[in-house]
């Protein structure tokens, strides 16, 4: 639109100039107003030339704005998804008493004496020093329980 302006103010400046031309500057009003016309249209190019730089400027600030926007909604969906993975292996009860009494529980069954327990403590007194011992076909709550009486030995 504005390049449109400019090439209508140009055409608009001919053609005064041309019609002017025929006529002849006459008196010194005249040729003065033509000059005034000349140096107008000049800087009406000089002008135009240089309203095209805001819109250029606002083309870039959108674009910009529009490449942040999607990534932090790209990051948002990921945050999301994971905390959605997150939560997929977790209980019910999630809030800090419900996590404390669960991890009490886990604590006390670890350390409570039962016959698995006391076995397992007793091979493991039994080894000597730098011996290792196996144990095969342990649950993952055994497991647990056989790292631990390890640790505490």
């Amino acid at each position: 639109a504005q390049s449109r302006q400019a090439a209508l103010s140009e055409l608009f400046f001919a053609q005064a100039q041309a019609d002017s031309a025929i006529l002849g500057a006459n008196t010194a009003l005249s040729a003065s107003s033509l000059g005034l016309a000349s140096v107008a249209a000049e800087f009406s190019k000089t002008l135009s030339s240089g309203a095209l730089w805001p819109a250029v400027a606002s083309t870039f600030y959108s674009t910009v704005s529009a490449v942040t926007s999607r990534a932090e909604a790209d990051a948002a969906f990921l945050e999301n998804e994971a905390a959605q993975r997150a939560m997929e292996g977790m209980e019910a009860n999630v809030d800090t008493a419900s996590a404390v009494l669960s991890d009490f529980r886990e604590i006390r069954r670890d350390f409570s004496s039962d016959e698995f327990t006391e076995g397992i403590r007793n091979q493991l007194q039994g080894l000597e020093v730098g011996q290792d011992r196996e144990f095969r076909g342990l649950s993952r709550e055994q497991r647990r329980k056989v790292h631990l009486l390890a640790g505490e030995l």
